[in-house]
């Protein structure tokens, strides 16, 4: 059974979030704007006293490398973050990847994307390929949750088709924009965070005039071929949870390893909570990456 903190924290985020359709195209151009950061995404002063942390505009946009102050790894990770693509990172996403270098003495790139609606998809995957396919013998471990998962997986796609090898770990993934599994409706209905009909409009303008279907966009319908480890974390109180469903079965028909956690109803991102549930989801990511040295 879910806990306290659990329950408490699913209505407190949906209550913040209060994803609602938009009723237009100017009210969702609004809509989106009021959820983009008026400052430069930062990382929190806490974090600073036990990581290192340095960014980089080389890129065109933010790409922020934390670092252990001791204990490197050498290995590097490419964590994109969630926010349905037109919200920045926050101070969860900040968290996770802090405690996954301090766990793993990793290298955490942290890119900070231009979002919609006044990008789409196009304005920075090219770039954010670079950061995938990484610049030594040995590619980074690719991580995402919500809309970074998607992104994170549709960067997987690209890079296994090159030819790479890419491990990719997933929470809560948005894997096809267009919502379109039938179970959906069913789902949507038990999710106190998000809103189907939201995701359709802001999926809309991350694909701008591009097909909503292209696995840049929707990797649910791309190749997982060439992948060679995935692991995945969703909860069935998430209206995400079919499209984590279908992407075991992909995985399974791909002859791809999935290590999936579907865990009966935990609430979107579960993982990246101050919440019980979220320990050893936490402890399992910064281990897959201590595995890729």
């Amino acid at each position: 059974m879910p806990s306290l903190q659990h329950n408490l924290f699913g209505w407190i985020l949906g209550a913040i979030a209060a994803l609602k359709p938009p009723r237009d195209e100017a009210h969702a151009r609004a809509m989106f704007a009021r959820m983009h950061s008026q400052k430069p995404a930062l990382p929190p002063k806490g974090i600073l006293k036990t990581v290192d942390a340095q960014v980089s505009h080389a890129l065109g946009f933010p790409v922020w490398t934390l670092t252990p102050k001791s204990g490197s790894t050498g290995v590097e990770m490419v964590y994109l973050h969630g926010g349905a693509y037109v919200g920045d990172a926050s101070v969860i996403h900040w968290n996770l990847c802090a405690e996954i270098v301090r766990d793993s003495g990793a290298t955490v790139l942290l890119p900070i994307y231009p979002l919609a609606p006044e990008a789409t998809w196009s304005t920075s995957f090219d770039a954010l390929l670079k950061l995938a396919r990484g610049s030594g013998d040995r590619a980074p471990v690719l991580m995402g949750d919500s809309a970074g998962g998607g992104l994170a997986l549709a960067l997987a796609q690209r890079v296994a088709a090159s030819g790479g090898s890419p491990r990719v770990a997933l929470i809560s993934p948005w894997l096809d924009v267009t919502m379109s599994d039938p179970a959906t409706p069913t789902y949507d209905r038990v999710d106190p965070i998000l809103s189907a009909p939201f995701l359709e409009v802001a999926g809309r303008f991350w694909a701008g005039s591009d097909d909503p279907r292209r696995a840049e966009v929707s990797p649910q319908f791309g190749s997982l071929r060439g992948i060679r480890e995935l692991l995945l974390f969703s909860g069935s109180r998430d209206v995400l949870y079919p499209q984590a469903i279908r992407l075991v079965a992909d995985a399974k028909a791909a002859g791809v390893t999935c290590a999936a956690h579907l865990e009966e109803g935990l609430v979107h991102v579960y993982p990246l909570l101050p919440i019980p549930e979220a320990k050893e989801p936490r402890a399992a990511l910064s281990a897959f990456v201590r595995a890729h040295s």
